[in-house]
């Protein structure tokens, strides 16, 4: 069944282009191609819920697309092709309500857009690959909006697990969520040669890696304004959350980069020949050289051949490895204040173990305090690791030289081993220094019956 909206009813009652269509699927079409083929200019095409397996070509075509009963219920499901889920040429197209899953390609496992103006709206991306770029979204040139739409699991072997973006004139990411994406660089987004800006406000990205640069966000030749977002426990080689490249400009308001991890440098993130500012940000428990090989600095930031400015914000237990930092590399211009966190609790080591407590209660529990604000990283604990003989009359065991001394032990030396040490017994009788009067020590004094020499 089809109808026509007048373009009166349509600017009184919100309705779609004039004159457009509504074509229904699978009522009208069992699929959804085949409605894209007839669809007209302002046409919608309404798909009720099920799971469609097919992949979509919208050429020259200004259409909407949209799942009626929401992306929860309507999924394209794109395994059928060795294509991208949903390819758009030279179109303008708006879809809402849709899962795109499955899809595998080049570029673009899930959705490849080519010089179109796309809009996304309550839609799910997720479980798509690409072996170059972009495996949820690639978006060349054009211009993209989504709002409320999540990206997870996707996963690219080159740039951008979530959504790669080049040349496009304007992009705009409003409540979008991206988790657990990986790429080779920018686990959530990778962005390059922008003709517009792009703006991410009120979304998130958490969990994210990239093996390579930029946890979350990988940006290069372009302008990024976020705004009250999060940017939580994602991973890379450099820059945990973010890192910028070739005059990749950032400005951050607000907003959060939280357990951020880099392998190398800039844990939080890393700036390089690029100008970035931070403005009532909030850097927290970022980590740099987060496998504490020693190669590695910067907890929040690390700048290189760059411009940062940090205003009126917040930096609390950012590590290099098991030690506080905040800032490296290039100085980082500080405007307004740098509010911290409670420094009253941290990590501490109690041998190879590493609790979050305060420091009395550490030390009360013979374990070794690494300072406050400090967090528990790979390897924080590996100095207090290196044990050392400890005689507690007469054992000798392996431990800390502090555990040593609250157990009223003698401490040997660091890495020195019992078997080196004799530990004397407080008790004379104990003449083989077992810790037990016994049998054997009055063997050993019969053995010794006699005039004495």
């Amino acid at each position: 069944m089809k109808f026509r909206v007048a373009a009166i009813f349509m600017s009184m009652f919100g309705g779609h282009a004039a004159f457009g269509d509504d074509i229904y699927v699978p009522e009208d079409y069992i699929a959804i191609q085949p409605a894209i083929e007839v669809a007209n200019d302002g046409d919608r095409i309404l798909v009720s819920a099920g799971v469609y397996y097919e992949w979509l070509n919208i050429v020259d075509k200004s259409i909407e697309i949209i799942g009626v009963d929401g992306a929860e219920s309507t999924t394209l499901n794109g395994s059928v092709s060795n294509s991208s889920a949903i390819i758009i040429v030279n179109s303008t197209v708006s879809i809402e309500g849709i899962a795109v899953k499955n899809g595998s390609a080049v570029a673009g496992g899930g959705i490849n857009s080519n010089n179109s103006s796309l809009a996304l709206q309550n839609c799910i991306i997720s479980n798509n690959e690409s072996s170059n770029n972009g495996a949820g979204l690639f978006i060349d040139g054009g211009s993209l909006t989504m709002t409320n739409v999540t990206l997870s699991e996707n996963e690219s072997n080159g740039g951008g697990g979530g959504l790669y973006v080049r040349y496009a004139t304007d992009c705009v990411l409003t409540n979008v969520s991206m988790f657990s994406n990986t790429a080779s660089n920018g686990g959530a987004i990778y962005i390059k040669d922008l003709k517009g800006d792009i703006d991410v406000i009120d979304s998130d990205m958490s969990d994210n890696i990239a093996a390579n640069n930029g946890g979350a966000i990988y940006i290069k030749n372009s302008l990024m304004q976020l705004e009250d977002s999060e940017l939580s426990n994602n991973s890379a080689n450099r820059g945990g959350g973010i890192f910028t490249y070739l005059n990749g400009n950032v400005t951050m308001q607000g907003g959060i980069l939280l357990g951020n991890s880099a392998l190398d440098v800039g844990g939080g993130a890393e700036v390089r020949s690029s100008t970035c500012s931070f403005t009532l940000t909030t850097f927290d428990s970022n980590v740099a050289d987060s496998d504490c090989d020693g190669e590695g600095t910067g907890g929040a930031i690390d700048v290189v051949n760059s411009s940062v400015t940090v205003t009126d914000i917040v930096a609390c237990a950012n590590m290099a490895c098991d030690e506080l930092s905040d800032f490296s590399g290039d100085a980082v211009s500080i405007e307004g204040e740098v509010g911290g966190c409670d420094v009253g609790t941290g990590a501490c080591c109690g041998g190879s173990a590493c609790w979050i407590m305060e420091e009395a209660d550490c030390l009360d529990g013979g374990g070794t305090f690494l300072g406050g604000g400090s967090v528990c990283v790979s390897d924080s604990c590996q100095a207090a690791v290196d044990l050392g003989s400890c005689c507690v009359s007469p054992v000798c065991v392996m431990t800390t030289e502090p555990e040593c001394e609250n157990a009223g032990g003698v401490y040997g030396g660091e890495l020195v081993p019992c078997s080196e040490v004799i530990c004397e017994s407080d008790c004379i009788a104990d003449l083989n220094q077992d810790g037990v009067v016994g049998v054997d020590d009055l063997i050993l004094v019969i053995s010794y019956w006699g005039a004495c020499p």
